[in-house]
């Protein structure tokens, strides 16, 4: 039968991150300093510092 064990991992938030309204971070995932994640996106990997990330599953947005 499977189980639903507890996954607990800390959830490092660099200086000058903006982690705005209805994100998920999954756990053991590391915002970099000076990032941003946009509304409602899902996090599962590790955000580069000075980076934007948007969408489900997040991907790092390109500036135009």
């Amino acid at each position: 039968m499977p189980t639903f064990d507890l996954v607990t991992k800390p959830i490092v938030i660099r200086e000058g991150c903006w982690v705005t309204a209805r994100c998920f971070v999954a756990p053991g995932v590391t915002i970099g300093p000076n990032s941003m994640c946009a509304a409602g996106s899902v996090i599962l990997k590790d955000v580069p510092p000075n980076t934007t990330v948007i969408g489900n599953p997040a991907r790092i947005k390109v500036q135009s």
